[in-house]
C-alpha cells in the first residue's frame, strides 16, 4: 500500500465471499465482513477502482492517486453480494465468468468451492449497466494451459461470442 501508485495498479483477485464474519476454508474465498472491511481501507487511502479494459487504455505514468483493479473469477451467485457492496461505495470491479454454465451449478470439480449456481445472464446485465465489466473465464473452466490449440480456440472463441451476445441484448 505505501508505493501504491508508483508502478502501476494493484490488482486484487477473488473468487467467492462468502456470509459472515469466519474465514472460509477454501483459499480461493473471503468472508464478506472481510471484503468490506477491505473495501472500506480502500475508499478511506484514497485508492480509485478501475475496471481492467479500463485499466489497460490508461497510459503507464504514475498516477496522483492509487488505482486498484478488483476482479471475481467464475461468477458465483454469492458474488452478487459482493456487487452490491461496491455499488455502495461508487466502485467497479470486472467478473470473469464461465459462459457455458451460466445460471447453473459448475460442473468444474468441487475441490471446495461454493455451493449453488453461477450468475445468470440477467444477473450479469444488472452487473453491466451498473458499470462493471464482463469478461470471459472460458467456456467451460477447462485448464486452458493444457488443451490443443484447436480446442484452446473454442474455448475462447465460444465464450466470447456468448458474452458479446449476452452483453449486447
Amino acid at each position: 500500500h505505501r508505493g501504491a501508485g508508483r508502478h502501476g495498479a494493484a490488482i486484487l483477485m477473488y473468487h467467492s465471499t462468502t456470509p459472515g464474519h469466519r474465514q472460509p476454508d477454501w483459499p480461493w474465498a473471503v468472508a464478506m465482513a472481510a471484503f468490506r472491511a477491505q473495501l472500506d481501507f480502500l475508499q478511506e487511502a484514497g485508492y480509485q477502482t478501475v475496471t481492467l479494459r479500463d485499466l489497460c487504455a490508461e497510459s503507464r505514468a504514475p498516477s496522483d492517486s492509487p488505482r486498484v483493479a478488483i476482479t471475481f473469477d467464475d461468477g458465483y451467485i454469492d458474488n452478487l453480494e459482493a456487487f452490491a457492496a461496491l455499488r455502495e461505495r461508487n466502485m467497479c470491479a470486472t467478473w470473469f465468468v464461465v459462459a457455458g454454465s451460466l445460471g447453473e451449478n459448475p460442473s468444474w470439480p468441487d475441490d471446495g468451492r461454493p455451493l449453488g449456481r453461477l450468475m445468470n445472464v440477467d444477473e450479469l446485465r444488472e452487473l453491466q449497466a451498473a458499470g462493471m465489466e464482463i469478461g470471459s473465464h472460458s467456456l467451460s473452466h477447462a485448464r486452458l494451459t493444457n488443451l490443443d490449440i484447436s480446442s484452446l480456440r473454442q474455448e475462447l472463441r465460444d465464450s466470447k461470442a456468448m458474452l458479446a451476445e449476452i452483453i449486447a441484448a
